[in-house]
């Protein structure tokens, strides 16, 4: 038929991304980091100028939090050298409730039927891996999948899960 857009056949889900692989003996590793309080995400860093150089810096509260998701994961390494293989990280950042929130809407959230959608981004809870270099992986270019969750929850923390992939 003339003039008649044809959409193409969808390829099948293996095609595009293909399926995660049990893990094989020997090729395993699997490491659960939780940080307490309030998780905070990545904020954008600011530009100063030191000696005529540009330079970007790192606010404080971020350093802190990335000091402190560092400290965690090294207490999760036990003294084990960084991961070198490919990895699959799940993230799950549990918000507090808000004091404006109603009764109903409490229970909806810890329910799961209501999430946090302002910010920090979701993203921006990912840049927070980057404290996990040289401690649980070599570099975070290791990462080749990502799940990032934001929840509310009466105990708020981040919740961090890496797992070796086998392909």
């Amino acid at each position: 038929m003339a003039g008649t857009l044809e959409h193409p056949r969808p390829l099948p889900l293996e095609r595009i991304s293909p399926p995660i692989q049990p893990e094989r003996e020997g090729d395993r590793f699997h490491l659960t980091i939780t940080v307490p309080g309030a998780p905070r995400g990545k904020r954008a860093g600011h530009v100063g100028v030191i000696g005529g150089k540009g330079m970007i810096f790192t606010d404080s509260k971020t350093r802190s939090e990335l000091a402190v998701i560092r400290h965690m994961a090294a207490e999760a390494m036990a003294g084990r050298p960084p991961y070198d293989g490919a990895v699959i990280l799940r993230m799950c950042a549990y918000r507090s409730l808000t004091a404006g929130m109603s009764m109903k809407t409490k229970v909806a959230a810890l329910a799961g039927k209501i999430f946090p959608t302002k910010k920090p981004d979701a993203d921006n809870y990912l840049k927070m891996v980057d404290g996990l270099n040289r401690i649980v992986w070599v570099d975070d270019a290791q990462v080749v999948s990502a799940v990032i969750h934001k929840r509310y929850s009466e105990n708020p923390r981040l919740v961090i899960e890496i797992k070796s992939f086998v392909g």
